[in-house]
């Protein structure tokens, strides 16, 4: 149970954490790109997400909408193959299938606050911690018209690196404007979860229904 609530963690907020970084890279161009992704305080989009079990080598496909908050966290609009929704914070879950929510509480529990302090520093972008944390490789291509950027992380700290092991960012960029597309989690059993995001757009406020979710 332990392992499937930080799952929902990890995969919820990483899938979140480096919209909003502004880590100090001597890479003046990713430095940059951060600074642009920085700007996108509230994002909705759609979502394909594949998660791949090494042990039965089967393959899962959900898809849906999501919305992004740099103040409260996620929201993954499941569509398919059925309704839910998940909400996830810093401080805890929500899980909704067919109109029943649950509300994990995740502030007493250690395991939970270790977790929450290194993904609250992805979701910051202080590079210290992240540098503690991580071996980071950075890179950068242009295709035609179209910029690209990547982030390898690789975990070196014992506790992250025992749920897990590595996670691969990628997205474009052009001189104002920076997102994420794609989103590798590589778990430290192999099993992985990809995530894909499409028609992202930067919105002014969240809805009525969105707020719920965030409720403190």
């Amino acid at each position: 149970m332990k392992k499937n609530i930080l799952f929902l963690i990890i995969t919820s907020f990483l899938a979140c954490s480096f919209l909003y970084s502004n880590e100090q890279s001597k890479n003046d161009e990713f430095q940059n790109i951060c600074i642009n992704l920085s700007k996108n305080k509230l994002i909705r989009g759609d979502f394909e997400l594949k998660q791949f079990s090494s042990k039965t080598k089967n393959t899962v496909v959900s898809s849906g909408n999501f919305t992004l908050s740099s103040d409260n966290g996620i929201i993954w609009f499941t569509t398919n193959p059925i309704n839910s929704v998940m909400a996830v914070t810093e401080s805890y879950i929500i899980q909704e299938i067919r109109g029943k929510k649950r509300k994990i509480d995740g502030s007493k529990n250690k395991t939970f606050e270790e977790m929450a302090k290194i993904i609250s520093s992805l979701f910051v972008g202080n590079y210290d911690v992240i540098s503690e944390d991580f071996n980071i490789e950075y890179g950068l291509e242009k295709k035609g018209d179209i910029n690209f950027w990547s982030a390898k992380l690789v975990s070196k700290n014992s506790t992250l690196a025992s749920y897990i092991r590595e996670v691969n960012i990628s997205g474009t960029h052009s001189k104002n404007s920076a997102f994420i597309e794609n989103i590798e989690l590589i778990l430290f059993n192999n099993d992985k979860s990809i995530y894909r995001l499409k028609n992202q757009k930067v919105i002014d406020n969240l809805s009525n229904n969105e707020k719920q979710y965030f409720e403190k």
